[in-house]
């Protein structure tokens, strides 16, 4: 029998760290598997409250996980408990499990007590059941704070603040588990002001990722957390609410520090607090903006959107930049541009921006966009132009996709493996099966990099008001025709092997579980 290295074996269970099952399986087949696997499972064990499941294995589950944190409780933390008169059975414990713990979710624990305290003996007096949760969730923070190697990773929100109030009361230092954060998650709501971030700000100085959601104005104890961070790199802020100056500005302190940058807001006045200023943002490589609500696109003064390192661009939502400005950050990535997700409805008006791609992006390996009459030929040019193309996700009606079928099957990029498209009018269906069959013949000829997913979405719920002049029951029983004509022609060619997968589907069914390249606009 051969046995694989400890370090092997690591590095092979790390790749099913989210597979909770099989790491459990692997786990009760011998000691050394069982030694590398528990600090993977315990390294984050609040996965399990993310699945939000309410079958009763999950509860049961969550019930073992409860009973185990509240069996490693120190003695003082079990007599504190005890003397509230909150039991519960104890059992041995043969590792100290939180040692290897690096996430401090105290949403997750609330999550957890929040799923087991109606039906569990562990909390027997409704009355006091939130004054219970509390008590018990702030030792199980405590505990991990006081007792983990190293914590990476905090979350926050509204429900778990009487947790973090614990910190208060706590004498931390740079020697301890916090002085190893670099991700943290907020929620910041009307509640918030009630917490302090001054006792974290002197340990934690290395925090590089955040998540921000926020509702209301921070206060000043976490505008000089954020301040007080060496390097941050990641940025995923959500705006509710239209933030003070004050508080932008702590966050662009770290501009040209940016790798990662993800804004979402219901208001222009956001982006150009953001994007107005000059703020360089010179390592930036990921671009995400996304607005919601009713408002302009935003063309204020922009004073530097050069952006020479940017490898990604997504534009979803509504039209946040003027075309001009979408344009100049496309040109000012120059040629380092790899991926754009453009995902708002952009027409005949968007001609300016796919020049704009054909000019700047050469090394482009995915582009989702709008494709109409007006711009099908620039398009085409950029199919032509950016040979390294992996992943092509279009809004078009169906004559610009016979169009662009037939441009691929003359001119096959060796490196695509995902192709989508997503019919924009529904009423006009001159779909031919030839066109996608002619497409994969030239495939099936070409040494591909990796077999084809195809995907194609489409709506059979067609305006009558706009296209009262069609008749509905011909025009749906030729789009039943065409779909079974090109199930049939998809297999065909799945079973030769050109194609690894295709999915055909309304989109009234479908359910949105974006991947890497095909961020269409729902």
């Amino acid at each position: 029998m051969i046995t694989l290295p400890t370090d092997c074996l690591y590095q092979i269970f790390q790749h099913f760290k989210d597979d909770l099952k099989t790491l459990h399986s692997c786990l009760l087949s011998n000691r050394t598997c069982c030694e590398l696997i528990i600090p993977i499972l315990w390294s984050n064990p609040w996965k399990l409250i993310q699945k939000k499941k309410s079958t009763p294995e999950y509860r049961n589950s969550l019930k073992s996980l409860i009973s185990t944190l509240l069996s490693c409780l120190p003695s003082e933390s079990k007599q504190l408990l005890h003397d509230n008169r909150i039991q519960w059975t104890s059992h041995t414990i043969y590792l100290n499990y939180i040692t290897y713990c690096r996430s401090l979710d105290f949403q997750g624990i609330w999550d957890m007590l929040d799923v087991v305290s109606a039906p569990h003996p562990l909390f027997p007096f409704s009355n006091a059941k939130i004054h219970i949760k509390n008590l018990v969730g702030q030792e199980i923070c405590k505990m991990i704070i006081l007792q983990s190697t190293k914590i990476t990773q905090m979350i926050i929100s509204e429900m778990s603040y009487s947790f973090f109030n614990l910190f208060q009361n706590l004498s931390l230092n740079v020697s301890q588990s916090l002085s190893h954060l670099n991700e943290f998650e907020y929620e910041i709501n009307e509640n918030s002001n009630i917490l302090t971030f001054y006792n974290i700000s002197n340990v934690c100085k290395n925090i590089s990722n955040f998540t921000i959601y926020l509702r209301t104005t921070p206060n000043e104890s976490f505008n000089d957390l954020i301040k007080s961070q060496n390097s941050i790199k990641f940025l995923d802020i959500h705006f509710k609410y239209d933030p003070s100056s004050k508080f932008i500005n702590s966050l662009l302190l770290h501009a040209n520090t940016l790798t990662h940058l993800y804004v979402s807001c219901n208001g222009e006045t956001t982006f150009s607090k953001i994007f107005s200023v000059y703020h360089t943002f010179s390592n930036l490589k990921f671009l995400r903006c996304h607005a919601y609500g009713d408002f302009n696109s935003f063309d204020g003064e922009i004073v530097n959107l050069s952006l020479q390192n940017l490898e990604i661009l997504e534009l979803d939502g509504l039209s946040l930049f003027s075309y001009d400005i979408i344009a100049q950050i496309i040109q000012g990535t120059q040629g380092k541009l790899e991926r754009i997700y453009i995902n708002y409805r952009m027409y005949d008006s968007n001609l300016i921006i796919n020049q704009t791609i054909l000019r700047s992006c050469p090394n482009l390996k995915v582009l989702t966009t709008f494709v109409t009459k007006n711009t099908l030929d620039i398009i085409l040019e950029i199919l032509t132009s950016c040979r390294n193309l992996e992943g092509i996700a279009l809004y078009s009606d169906t004559g610009e996709i016979n169009s662009i079928l037939n441009h691929l099957s003359l001119h096959p990029l060796k490196n695509l493996y995902n192709l989508k498209f997503n019919i924009i009018d529904y009423s006009r269906w001159n779909f031919s099966t030839k066109n996608w069959e002619l497409f994969l013949k030239s495939l099936e000829k070409e040494e591909l990099v990796k077999k084809l997913n195809i995907s194609l979405i489409y709506n059979k719920k067609i305006d009558i008001y706009l296209h009262h002049k069609i008749d509905l029951f011909e025009t749906y029983k030729q789009i039943d025709i065409y779909i079974n004509n090109i199930i049939d022609l998809f297999e065909t060619y799945y079973l030769k092997g050109v194609i690894a997968s295709y999915f055909i589907e309304d989109e009234n069914d479908v359910i949105y579980e974006y991947d890497d390249w095909q961020r269409l606009l729902i």
